[in-house]
């Protein structure tokens, strides 16, 4: 049974007055955040050095329901890779900014403005239906959605907020 872990989204991935999202260990689910509907079951998340370097290297495939999310990161390569990827590229807010469908091993893609870069199987974007200015957000890989942070209320004393 994993431990509940603090996982804050990177500082210039928190969209400006966010709130910080919880997530079980290393592992969530991706979400459109406007339509409600689940982007992937399983992303593994790519947020230090020695995980964006050896990204998918060494994987045979990628699953329906897997990717990979790197981030920060505006730029990804395939080279040494096995199969194509589609790349889901969003900016500091999780809005999907462009899509690159079906990128073949060994070569190279770019955004402008683009802040962390979403890997899933082939075909797995227009499956799913995401569509360039989507807001992405992260969630536990059970489907329940992120841990918000209380609202506070001004009006009480400050022991009772």
């Amino acid at each position: 049974m994993s431990q509940m872990i603090r996982q804050p989204l990177e500082p210039d991935l928190m969209p400006s007055g966010a709130e910080q999202h919880e997530v079980r260990g290393d592992v969530v689910a991706v979400l459109d955040a406007e339509r409600g509907s689940v982007i992937c079951e399983r992303c593994e998340l790519a947020d230090n050095p020695w995980r964006r370097l050896r990204g998918l290297l060494g994987r045979a495939s990628l699953a329906p329901g897997e990717g990979l999310m790197l981030r920060p990161t505006g730029a990804i390569h395939t080279f040494f890779m096995r199969f194509p990827i589609d790349a889901v590229f969003v900016d500091s807010d999780l809005r999907v900014i462009e899509v690159r469908e079906r990128l073949r091993p060994w070569r190279g893609a770019a955004a402008r403005g683009a802040r962390a870069v979403l890997e899933l199987p082939a075909d797995e974007g227009r499956r799913r239906g995401i569509t360039i200015g989507a807001r992405l957000s992260l969630a536990e890989p059970d489907g329940h959605a992120p841990a918000r942070a209380p609202k506070t209320d001004p009006s009480l004393p400050e022991g009772k907020r």
